[in-house]
């Protein structure tokens, strides 16, 4: 699968590629991803239009609510789910604003923190468990 393409560029893409979710036959979820500068450490704020999926699928929940702040939340309204087959990646891209990129865009954060989803008991099964990270497009980290 190709990556999404997202409406921004001029800054470092972050790629988060869903490989696989706990067990849910049809959906994958996250509540939030948090990205920390490199330069001093500070959360690095997304607006909503800087966050992509893909392939597009014209289906799925708004990957704006991934950067909406709400991560401590049960809330569906504040998560993000997307319907997903087993064996088949998604990518999340999100585009970083070019003040918070350092001369090597592979270090422009030091810390990428993710919010798994957790609805309720009954639907842990829809969160993450394997991924990996690509950073413009360099992987940096696959696992659990």
């Amino acid at each position: 699968a190709s990556p999404a393409q997202c409406a921004h560029s001029g800054g470092t893409e972050i790629q988060l590629t869903i490989l696989s979710n706990w067990g849910h036959p049809t959906l994958v979820g996250l509540t939030e991803v948090e990205f920390f500068s490199a330069l001093n450490g500070k959360r690095v704020w997304l607006s909503s239009d800087r966050v992509c999926v893909g392939p597009p699928s014209g289906e799925g929940g708004d990957p704006g609510r991934l950067v909406n702040g709400k991560m401590k939340t049960t809330s569906a309204r504040h998560m993000w789910t997307h319907p997903y087959s087993p064996g088949k990646p998604l990518t999340l891209t999100f585009t970083l604003p070019p003040h918070t990129t350092s001369e090597n865009p592979l270090k422009a954060i030091s810390k990428m923190r993710l919010w798994n989803y957790n609805r309720n008991i009954h639907e842990l099964a829809v969160g993450v468990k394997r991924a990996q990270v690509l950073v413009n497009g360099v992987l940096l980290w696959e696992g659990t």
